[in-house]
């Protein structure tokens, strides 16, 4: 996706977007789209915002929009559970800058851990 865009459910799935300036993508209606899942990744490195927005008054996680999209490669999964959009997954790059390799960590339960080098492969 490179500009605003309202989806479809045949566009489930994985969706790459990229900004040249900031947009919205507006999710399916919920009473069309109970099992439908995306996960949305930024790909550039343009600073530029990518809100994820419900059809007119539905939510997702209770906000009518999520604008966490705004850096390379964050990335957001939700799934609609037909009555609202919830988010399952939530890869923000808060990190940027602290980690000399951010792929091999992960978020522990109370600490930030090394992957073992068995999964890290």
């Amino acid at each position: 996706v490179t500009a605003a865009v309202t989806l479809t459910i045949a566009q489930c799935g994985w969706v790459t977007c990229t900004s040249a300036a900031a947009y919205s993508i507006v999710l399916p209606t919920v009473a069309t789209s109970d099992g439908i899942w995306y996960v949305f990744e930024k790909t550039d490195a343009a600073a530029n915002a990518i809100t994820l927005d419900g059809n007119g008054a539905e939510t997702i996680n209770g906000a009518a929009t999520v604008a966490d999209i705004d850096a390379q490669y964050d990335t957001i999964g939700i799934y609609c559970d037909g009555t609202a959009w919830f988010i399952f997954s939530r890869w923000i790059h808060w990190w940027k800058g602290v980690l000399s390799n951010p792929c091999a960590y992960y978020i522990g339960v109370s600490s930030l851990t090394a992957f073992p080098d068995t999964v890290r492969q």
